[in-house]
């Protein structure tokens, strides 16, 4: 009894001293500027107690880079083309604009205040916010994010490029005539109401979410994740998934080819099953087209080819 009381003692001086050690870090962290706001305006560095940001508004945008080590982004549909970054004490940026072309990169953290943030678990970096006029057009936007959720609202666009280490990416009412290309290495990816003549997406750990998007050709390729879309509509689907499974229902034209590791294979689609070959194998798992047992079917009038193939899972194509 005298051992465990002793051993009970201990344990509460510890949790007294990571206590105290936290408040005292909590102090120093606003001492050293929990308060204070960053930023670069005019190619020089400026700073502020009182709460600040940057906010700048253009007539007329083609290009938008932005290159972000850890801040949630935001991408809102205005009367104008600009950006905002406000609720920052710990980042520094740089921002131009030439030609057209608006870059905005992250330069550095604040160790100390940065550091202390994620020992007490508190939340001090930026959030950035990107205006698009509605009633504009951008050629090219390109996002790279290290760490931080991504919203965006686009509208119409050229090349839509989003490359994000860690977070979750979310993208709706997006109409681009070129590409809309998202890679994430660890993190949630969602599509919402969007078209594009390409559609690629690469996921190393996450799930996949797509709802109302068309497009020409879809490039899927996931390592660790299930993907699921629901009224898709595609001129090809190539599709690749480690480890995850696979669900979409829509209308699929053209080529469909989809592979899984380890996972099972569903496909709802939309239109006449005679327009349709279909071939299905597995190793591990059953066959199925419309709830028969089987792994071909020929079409009288083929138009479209569906190829699904799963090491381990069950694949199975039903018509609608």
């Amino acid at each position: 009894m005298n051992n465990i009381s002793k051993i009970n003692k201990i344990l509460w001086k510890l949790v007294a001293i990571f206590l105290a050690l936290g408040a005292v870090l909590m102090a120093v962290g606003f001492a050293l500027g929990g308060s204070t706001y960053a930023y670069f305006k005019g190619g020089k560095l400026m700073s502020s107690r009182e709460r600040a940001a940057i906010e700048e508004r253009y007539g007329d945008l083609s290009r938008i880079n932005l290159d972000i080590r850890s801040s949630r982004i935001e991408v809102i549909q205005a009367d104008f083309y600009g950006f905002e970054i406000v609720n920052d004490n710990t980042s520094e940026y740089e921002y131009s604009e030439e030609g057209g072309t608006l870059t905005i990169t992250e330069k550095s953290k604040n160790f100390s205040t940065f550091s202390i943030g994620l020992f007490m678990n508190l939340d001090f970096g930026a959030e950035v916010k990107i205006y698009v006029d509605r009633n504009g057009k951008l050629d090219e936007l390109n996002i790279k994010n290290k760490s931080g959720s991504i919203t965006c609202d686009v509208g119409e666009v050229g090349n839509f490029d989003l490359d994000v280490t860690s977070g979750t990416v979310k993208v709706l009412n997006c109409t681009s005539d070129e590409n809309i290309n998202v890679k994430v290495s660890s993190g949630t990816i969602r599509l919402t109401d969007c078209a594009a003549e390409r559609v690629g997406i690469e996921g190393t750990s996450g799930t996949v979410h797509l709802n109302n998007i068309k497009g020409g050709d879809f490039d899927i390729s996931i390592k660790s994740g299930s993907f699921n879309a629901k009224e898709i509509e595609a001129d090809g689907f190539k599709g690749s998934i480690t480890s995850g499974t696979c669900k979409i229902s829509g209308e699929l034209r053209g080529d469909t080819k989809i592979n899984t590791t380890s996972g099972g294979v569903t496909l709802n689609l939309k239109g006449k099953k005679s327009d349709y070959n279909v071939y299905l194998d597995t190793k591990s798992g059953t066959k199925k087209i419309d709830g028969e047992n089987t792994s071909r079917y020929q079409g009288a009038n083929a138009e479209h080819t569906v190829d699904l193939y799963a090491a381990s899972g069950s694949v199975r194509v039903n018509f609608e």
